[in-house]
């Protein structure tokens, strides 16, 4: 397997947050599947963001970061797909501790992009958010990402626009959980937040090498279904000897992805 690109983040101090505000606004449910500007068909498949908010309860201002995504979100509809990665609280797991573990993680709040290094920000603001987007998508997506459930459970699919080495990765994550959070009171409400790896890493499972046009699946195994569950699936290339994500999908738990397009002028 090619060399994976492990993150190493500059070691800020705690303080460093000085100037975000004190008292966020409460960060609402999210909308699955918004009006997005996606199609059933097209020549092109419709690009995502995939976001990881490194994140805890006993931090004051990550609920800044959470309200951030948030706006991005609502301002490039369906673009943006978050995973809120708790460490070292009660949402915190094996599978989150992998994660912050292979960035190294030492911050917090921060924000990664595509598991993209250059990305990296400690910054909650929303226009390097939308910016890092709009840059995105001056670029067709290299490829799609959905899935189909059967009684053997969760088969993801892709399909390539462009040539190259693929991995595909699947997490399990739960919205609307109210909980005492430092920084936004008793009853914040946390989202997207990490439940399971399904697949064998969070740097995914690896397809090979797929031709433009070629469609290829991964089994990954039961899914628990839950009315507050989502799928988070996701791309990454390694065509050029470093790892990161170029596509996502997300949905509700019990149902099935289909790949979405652009709409074509």
């Amino acid at each position: 397997m090619k060399r994976l690109l492990l993150i190493s983040l500059l070691l800020l101090p705690f303080g460093g947050c000085v100037g975000q505000k004190d008292d966020p606004e409460p960060v609402v449910d999210p909308v699955v599947d918004p009006v997005d500007g996606s199609a059933d068909t097209g020549t092109r498949f419709f690009r995502r963001t995939l976001a990881f908010d490194f994140t805890a309860t006993w931090c004051q201002y990550c609920p800044n970061m959470a309200a951030g995504l948030e706006t991005a979100k609502s301002l490039r509809p369906g673009r943006i797909v978050n995973v809120a990665v708790h460490y070292a609280d009660e949402f915190s797991s094996k599978d989150a501790d992998d994660i912050v573990n292979s960035f190294r993680v030492s911050v917090f709040p921060t924000l990664l992009f595509d598991l993209d290094a250059s990305t990296v920000t400690f910054d909650p603001s929303t226009e390097p958010m939308t910016t890092y987007v709009d840059r995105l998508l001056q670029t067709d997506a290299p490829c799609g990402i959905g899935w189909t459930l059967s009684e053997a459970g969760l088969t993801l699919k892709v399909k390539a626009a462009e040539a190259g080495d693929y991995r595909v990765a699947a997490l399990l994550v739960e919205d609307g959980i109210v909980t005492s959070q430092v920084g936004a009171g008793q009853y914040y409400t946390q989202n997207a937040v990490l439940r399971k790896v399904l697949t064998g890493s969070f740097l995914g499972d690896s397809v090979g090498h797929l031709s433009e046009g070629e469609e290829k699946t991964l089994e990954a195994g039961k899914v628990p279904e839950g009315e507050r569950l989502r799928i988070v699936a996701y791309i990454l290339s390694e065509s050029d000897g470093t790892l990161r994500a170029v596509n996502v999908a997300e949905g509700k738990s019990g149902e099935e992805k289909e790949y979405r397009y652009e709409i074509d002028s």
